[in-house]
């Protein structure tokens, strides 16, 4: 498994941070991936899930969703890791 990576703060930042580690570990370009990451998830929601609240407090919480291949997990504090998924079990 990769190191996991923490994004900063900002707008679509989470979602590319996504992206970009998968492609990495593809070895291929973000832009060859052959599916959309909003196929996987809805990227609105997974940014706003992890959004600072109003009052700048920080949620609590993680999700993981299977993305060409691997399966994605994101913490609270944005960590982002990312670990292939059995070939059995692939959904791309």
């Amino acid at each position: 498994m990769r190191q996991p990576i923490t994004t900063p703060d900002g707008a679509g930042s989470l979602c590319v941070a996504i992206v970009e580690t998968v492609a990495d570990e593809e070895g291929v370009d973000p832009t060859e991936l052959d599916v959309p990451l909003n196929d996987a998830v809805d990227v609105g929601a997974l940014e706003a899930l992890f959004a600072p609240r109003a009052d700048g407090a920080q949620r609590r919480g993680r999700v993981a969703f299977d993305y060409c291949g691997y399966r994605v997990v994101v913490d609270s504090d944005r960590r982002v890791s990312v670990d292939p998924l059995d070939e059995t079990t692939v959904d791309r």
